[in-house]
Parts: structure tokens; C-alpha cells; sequence
């Protein structure tokens, strides 16, 4: 979830409080319950740890390395969207020691698992739905699409170590 504050982006990230990677920063997230589809558990996800029932979420690539996670077989689904900040109330969900807000040009460089490759391919992905029009919230400004979707791009390209 991208969050904007009428000038810059943000992302909020999860501190692992377990193993594997306890203690480095991730994408919020969880298992899909089993009476859920995917965009459901993605809202529900939203709710619980970001505060905000997100509008507009689009469906990114999946991430299916076998060696991605130690525990086992995981593949994940990353959805996106666009909400303002003033909007989010954090509260870290039971796997995580805290949430916190980062502006995207300061996401830490070393991540859990492989969500530095996932940021990095959803700002791209969001920057395509921004410009089909399939991320348009109403509050949503040319000026200030303008500005996303330039810290859009250079967060496509921002290179994150991931592990």
C-alpha cells in the first residue's frame, strides 16, 4: 500500500518479530485464510495492519522461488494501491514488533525475503494502473499523480539487497 501525504510517498513496513528474518523490515502481509480470495485476504491484511480499507487494489506478479522462504513453499501475491496518509493507523499484527511509515526513497536496503525485489516490481506495476486509470482514487490530483509517478520510477529502480 502506497500511502501519500501531498508531496511525498510512503510505505509502511513491518518489523519481523520471528524467525526467519527476525527483526529486518517487510511488506505487511499474511496467509490467505481458506474462505478467502486473494483480494480479500489483501483487504483484510490492509485493515488489520495498515488501518485502512484500501480502494483501487491491483493485483501484482507472483513471486514463487522455491528457496524464497526457509519454512517451506510460499508464494506470494502482491496487491497495490494508493492512500493518504492521514488515513492509516498502524498497529503491528502478531508476527510483527512494530509497523512504521517509510518515505520510499528511505526504505532500508536489506529486507525479508525477497520484498525488496517486490517493492521495487510494484512501483512499476503501480505506475502502469496509475496511467490506465485502474488506481485512481477521487482525492487523486493530475498535480499529484504527477508527483507519484515520479517517485514511482525511482523506486522501480532502486536496487534493494533483499535476502
Amino acid at each position: 500500500m502506497f500511502l501519500w501525504d501531498g508531496n511525498k510517498l510512503y510505505l509502511p513496513l513491518v518489523q519481523r518479530l520471528n524467525d526467519p528474518f527476525k527483526g529486518y523490515w517487510a511488506l505487511p502481509g499474511g496467509f490467505v485464510e481458506i474462505d478467502e480470495t486473494l483480494r480479500k485476504a489483501a483487504a483484510r491484511e490492509a485493515r488489520e495492519e495498515i488501518g485502512v480499507v484500501p480502494q483501487d487494489l491491483i493485483e501484482g506478479p507472483a513471486f514463487d522461488d522455491p528457496h524464497r522462504d526457509p519454512r517451506g513453499r510460499v508464494i506470494s501475491i502482491p496487491f497495490a494501491c494508493l492512500s493518504l496518509l492521514q488515513e492509516v493507523r498502524l498497529q503491528a499484527g502478531s508476527d510483527a514488533s512494530k509497523v512504521q511509515i517509510f518515505d520510499l526513497q528511505s526504505i532500508p536496503d536489506e529486507l525479508a525475503f525477497d520484498h525488496g525485489d517486490i517493492i521495487s516490481t510494484m512501483c512499476i506495476c503501480a505506475i502502469d494502473a496509475i496511467r490506465k486509470g485502474l488506481i485512481n482514487p477521487e482525492w487523486l490530483s493530475s498535480e499529484d499523480k504527477s508527483k507519484i509517478m515520479l517517485q514511482l520510477q525511482q523506486c522501480g529502480g532502486k536496487s534493494h539487497d533483499g535476502k
